[in-house]
Order: C-alpha cells, then structure tokens, then sequence
C-alpha cells in the first residue's frame, strides 16, 4: 500500500496519490493535529494495485501541520504528516 501527498509542504494545492493490494471499500480523509477531520476525501471502492490521485485545495485550511490517513475494509491502515503554509 502506498500514500503519497505532493507537494509538501503544501501552499494551495496538492495531490494524494495511492494504491492498495486489493479490491475494496477504503477511505481517504485529512485531519487536524486535535483528530478532527477537515476534508473528507474519497470514500469508495478501489482496484487492487491501481494507483489513484485525489487534489486537496489547500487554501482553505489554516496554517499548520494535517494528517492525511487511509483506511481500507480489511484494516490497513496509512498516515502521512502534510504542512499547510
């Protein structure tokens, strides 16, 4: 499984690219330090090995560092620090 945010840190916009080693329901969301989430990003089912990119409009978040997580249906799960400036 791979989760990548480019670039960072982020000013205005940036990418989340990822896969995932099988076909399933996995969610893609950004949160703040305090836990609370700030952009859903994509809730669906996605394909074994295909690699996705999702935008995130950066240039409504405040300042200040975010965590991009991923979870899938059978658990796996990936964190990634951005930095808002």
């Amino acid at each position: 499984m791979d989760l990548i945010v480019t670039p960072n840190p982020v000013v205005d916009q940036a990418t989340v690219t990822f896969s995932i080693p099988t076909t399933e329901r996995a969610s893609i969301s950004l949160f703040n330090v305090n836990g609370q989430i700030q952009i859903p990003l994509q809730e669906e089912v996605f394909d074994a090995n295909t690699s996705y990119q999702i935008p995130i409009a950066a240039q409504h978040l405040a300042k200040g560092i975010y965590i991009c997580h991923l979870v899938t249906e059978s658990g796996l799960q990936m964190s990634k620090k951005v930095v808002i400036h």
